[in-house]
């Protein structure tokens, strides 16, 4: 199914730019 192949690339994206973003105010403070 195609829908469902997109929506686990959305949430590997999502958790991927949380991650970042997590890492960005690690480093930042």
């Amino acid at each position: 199914e195609a829908e469902q192949y997109e929506i686990e690339l959305y949430e590997k994206y999502k958790a991927f730019v949380s991650y970042g973003v997590y890492i960005a105010k690690k480093s930042d403070a």
